[in-house]
């Protein structure tokens, strides 16, 4: 159907063409948690201003004719996207209405994102200096709970929240009073992909602290979920019994967490076949560390695991002092699909002193290249030591470095470029030009 035009407007155009073209203006989603998003500031702030201006037109061309917005309307209400902030609340409260009124436009939704800051400054770290903050982001949290309970088509969530006190977005979504546990009211089921970020107070109840663990076991019973990103979780303390298992999920990451290794066990053992697996530990007392039992169970993917990053270098463990028994993870030659491989020196290696400290001194066991996969591209090696005496973290030094340069062309042949990460300075200027020639980039971070 068109439009009768004596000049020209949009409406000439067919329907087919209109759908076309406002296509274009669904919002850019975010496929990170925030804490990484800004991590590239300014990359994020265009990504948040184009989507601004993306539905600023939208909503202009709703306005223009019946017929205009019965076609950009679902491209509209296909996502929200706000932050937790004064001046974000508003705006959510209208969206919050109009699915509300309409049930058809919450039906529409696929992509619910919020951020505690926008591009134009405004922030909830700022608001926090004006009265009412409590209350507001109360208010938003709750709010924004029943967007996603009204959005039963939700296809991918970006979320962040402030889990403290009477402050809580996961309380208002989660059923698991009942059997079997679900997350909002329409259980998620249209849900693919799931990233969330999680503040917790420095001193946390008992129901925040197993908040997580909560939110887990009820994941597994969302059943198109392929990917599960959470940012700051917290242990339980208690483990308990999940009832489902991931079917589909093929990424976990956990980033920032102070997770119990038990309860990472516990989540790894719920998935059957991961591609891409990563932890990265804020901080953590603990009693072990079994590193072996998670590479046994890793070894379940062995045939579809692409992607493995661990970094355990903020937990502390008390049997690594008081026992020679410290496993390492152990060797990765048998997964038949990984390519990269970012891995603590610590957990890999088996050893409480890193290449750095002596770095003149064999002190492992094995060479390197007898640990890793020949289908590996790619391998990062966190590196734990601390500041070299000499000031210059001599990599040049390391006889474990220039026996892996020398292993690399007939058993690592896939290997692409290896990086040496530190919190240090790194220098390798005789080392760089030996893998060189050996077809791979030595990069120092």
């Amino acid at each position: 159907m068109t439009e009768t035009c004596d000049r020209p407007f949009l409406g000439c155009l067919p329907d087919e063409l209109l759908l076309n073209m406002l296509s274009h203006f669904h919002v850019i989603r975010s496929f990170e948690t925030q804490s990484e998003a800004f991590k590239l500031k300014e990359e994020e702030k265009q990504r948040q201003r184009e989507n601004w201006g993306r539905q600023k037109a939208l909503r202009s061309i709703c306005l223009t004719s019946k017929r205009l917005r019965s076609i950009a309307e679902p491209i509209l209400y296909s996502a929200y996207i706000g932050t937790c902030t004064r001046n974000g609340l508003e705006p959510l409260r209208l969206f919050l209405r109009s699915v509300q009124e309409v049930p058809a436009l919450g039906r529409c939704v696929q992509y619910i994102e919020n951020r505690l800051g926008d591009y134009k400054g405004n922030s909830l770290y700022n608001d926090t200096e004006t009265s009412g903050a409590p209350e507001m982001v109360k208010e938003y949290l709750l709010k924004l709970a029943t967007v996603v309970n009204a959005s039963p088509n939700v296809v991918h969530l970006s979320l962040v929240s402030i889990e403290a006190g009477s402050n809580s977005l996961w309380e208002d979504l989660l059923f698991d009073k009942q059997s079997p546990a679900k997350i909002s009211s329409h259980g998620l089921r249209k849900l693919e992909t799931l990233y969330f970020q999680m503040h917790t107070g420095a001193w946390s109840l008992q129901e925040e602290r197993g908040l997580f663990q909560r939110i887990s076991h009820a994941l597994a019973n969302v059943p198109k979920l392929h990917s599960l990103c959470a940012d700051g979780p917290v242990s339980a303390g208690i483990l308990s019994k999940p009832e489902g298992q991931y079917e589909l999920l093929e990424t976990l990451r956990l980033s920032n967490c102070v997770l119990d290794f038990d309860e990472l066990l516990e989540l790894t053992l719920m998935c059957k076949k991961l591609k891409h697996f990563s932890c990265h530990w804020a901080f953590l007392n603990a009693a072990s560390l079994d590193l072996v039992e998670l590479r046994r169970i890793l070894f379940q993917h062995n045939r579809t695991l692409e992607h493995f990053h661990l970094d355990a270098r903020e937990v502390r463990t008390v049997s690594i002092f008081l026992s020679d028994n410290h496993q390492p993870l152990g060797s990765f030659k048998h997964f038949e699909c990984l390519k990269v491989l970012e891995v603590d020196e610590e957990s890999f290696l088996a050893t409480v002193n890193s290449l750095l400290d002596f770095p003149d001194i064999y002190l492992r066991q094995h060479r390197i290249s007898q640990l890793l996969p020949v289908t590996l591209e790619a391998f990062t090696l966190l590196m734990s030591g601390s500041r070299p005496h000499n000031g210059g973290g001599m990599l040049d030094e390391v006889p474990e470095l220039w026996d892996l340069a020398d292993d690399c062309p007939t058993r690592l042949p896939n290997l692409k470029i290896i990086v040496m990460q530190s919190n240090y300075p790194l220098s390798a200027p005789r080392l760089t030009p030996k893998f060189e020639r050996a077809g791979i980039k030595l990069e120092l971070r």
